[in-house]
């Protein structure tokens, strides 16, 4: 398998690369718009050493751990459900949010993923302020009051869903469709047994070629054609005989 011969099967079945490419694309397009759009909401919460000393760093970077396992917690999810009458089950309420947390800069980054945008930011706002509250009562009640818990980032209302993606849907599926596309090109290519090629000849009868005739254009076969041969003399005047006209 040469290349030139994968770029020349491509080139002739170059309708079969665009047509998957289209229907791809469409198919992508199609399941982008049909799919149920999901917005995300982020609120960022910090926490942060009362004094700063090394003791007080190192207590708030073991905290974070289980501040962010507590975000999610049935307790605080069913608190959270009665104050929003969302009527959602806690374990539905838990898949819906994504807690993470940074060592590095003392955060714990609260995600929720919902259908209605206005819900989802404030789902994540409340769920952060119930926490905070919650948290800051809990150690003023132990005596511990050497860890700030505050908002630093409070979720916006999502203009644009975040899943599904139509564009990286479509784009996606455009080069899935010039990938399988090529491949059928070639495939179908390769199926076809008629000779094209110096090389088909070769490949197919296992012998080198010899010779090959040249292919001439509409004016030069026309001059070359021995069918034309003699027009010129018929279509000529007849020639006059010399010394006049014979009386």
């Amino acid at each position: 398998m040469r290349v030139v011969d994968v770029l020349a099967a491509l080139r002739r079945r170059w309708f079969v690369i665009v047509l998957c490419a289209v229907v791809c694309a469409g198919v992508a397009g199609v399941y982008s718009k049909t799919t149920t759009k999901v917005y995300r909401a982020v609120t960022t919460i910090s926490v942060t050493p009362a004094r700063f000393d090394y003791g007080n760093g190192l207590a708030a970077q073991q905290l974070l751990a289980n501040y962010a396992a507590n975000l999610t917690g049935e307790t605080l999810l069913k608190q959270l459900n009665a104050q929003m009458k969302l009527d959602i089950a806690p374990d539905v309420l838990a898949r819906m949010i994504t807690v993470t947390s940074d060592n590095t800069v003392l955060t714990i980054t609260l995600t929720v993923d919902d259908t209605d945008a206005n819900r989802a930011a404030n789902i994540a706002n409340q769920l952060a302020q119930l926490f905070i509250t919650t948290q800051t009562q809990y150690n003023l009640s132990h005596l511990n009051p050497d860890v700030d818990v505050h908002v630093v980032h409070s979720a916006a209302v999502p203009g644009s869903p975040n899943r599904p993606k139509s564009k990286t849907n479509v784009l996606a599926g455009l080069i899935l469709g010039l990938l399988v596309g090529g491949g059928a090109a070639y495939v179908l290519d390769v199926w076809d047994d008629r000779l094209r090629t110096e090389h088909d000849i070769e490949a197919g009868l296992g012998m080198p070629l010899l010779g090959n005739l040249p292919h001439f254009g509409g004016a030069a076969r026309a001059r070359l054609d021995p069918a034309n041969a003699g027009i010129q003399s018929d279509e000529s005047p007849a020639k006059q005989p010399v010394g006049g006209t014979r009386r």
